[in-house]
């Protein structure tokens, strides 16, 4: 007779997860995570307790704009830096928790050991005809769903693509001399970016599969540079569809649905 237990992963959480690629993803996802007081101190002590350097840091801590001023960043991190303490999973644990409530899906962090999935079978002997069953074991694939907007999203992505609202941040491209005329327009066929009615920029998440995950709507000035003011404050398309009715009176898109992003520009990477 056969019993099957599934293995439990016993592993410090920074070998569990890619931290480091957590990290990067939350950078390049601009998510603003010191928006509060409280946000930024739980950050830097999350980042401390995570053995992370200070530049990252500063990097995720800048996307609160003028809020903290580089010496008080500084400060912080190295009074967090001292309190760290290096055999606790804490640091990290937030850090995850942080990511996943701002959309990231924490799973394409996860570095499955060489034994994962795998079922061990522990053997019973048949004491009546005294000969031991054969152990087996079998292995499943990590389960990993991806959320995508499907059809919806392609038209979304075309739409904004060619709408001909103003936009400032294209304009001040173009103002500043950042890029020529022609560079801007080779940039927005490119990565798709769109015209939002309300004069944001849509920097969509499109996976190597052409599959549309979410879309960013970010203000920018006519410096080129993002506004971050409660006027001005960034969103997500799927969060504007969750509230958006149908001709059917119902939502775009169900209040359960949870996005699964990935990077800006991903979709330029190899299938």
């Amino acid at each position: 007779m056969h019993t099957h237990m599934r293995t439990t992963d016993t592993r410090p959480l920074d070998e569990v997860y890619d931290v480091p690629a957590l990290v990067k993803t939350l950078q390049t996802a601009h998510l603003n995570l010191a928006d509060s007081l409280t946000d930024w101190f739980r950050l830097a002590y999350a980042m401390a307790d995570a053995g992370l350097d200070e530049e990252d840091f500063l990097i995720l801590s800048a996307e609160a704009g003028e809020k903290y001023r580089y010496k008080e960043n500084h400060s912080l991190y190295a009074s967090a830096l001292r309190k760290a303490k290096s055999t606790d999973s804490r640091g990290i644990r937030c850090l995850l928790g942080m990511a996943k409530a701002n959309g990231i899906d924490i799973r394409r962090f996860y570095k499955p050991p060489e034994n994962y999935g795998q079922t061990i079978t522990k053997t019973k002997t048949n004491i009546r005809h005294s000969k031991p069953q054969s152990t087996s074991m079998t292995t499943e694939p990590y389960p990993l769903h991806i959320q995508h907007l499907g059809e919806l999203g392609s038209r979304l992505v075309d739409a904004y693509y060619h709408s001909e609202h103003p936009n400032a941040f294209l304009s001040a491209l173009t103002g500043n001399g950042i890029l020529t005329q022609e560079q801007m327009e080779h940039a927005c066929r490119l990565y798709r970016l769109g015209r939002a009615r309300n004069g944001s920029i849509v920097f969509w998440q499109i996976d190597e599969q052409q599959r549309v995950r979410d879309g960013k709507l970010m203000h920018y000035g006519p410096d080129a540079h993002r506004l971050k003011d409660p006027n001005h404050h960034a969103s997500w398309v799927s969060f504007m569809l969750k509230n958006t009715l149908g001709a059917d009176g119902q939502p775009l898109l169900s209040a359960g649905w949870n996005a699964s992003r990935c990077l800006f520009g991903q979709h330029l990477l190899d299938g």
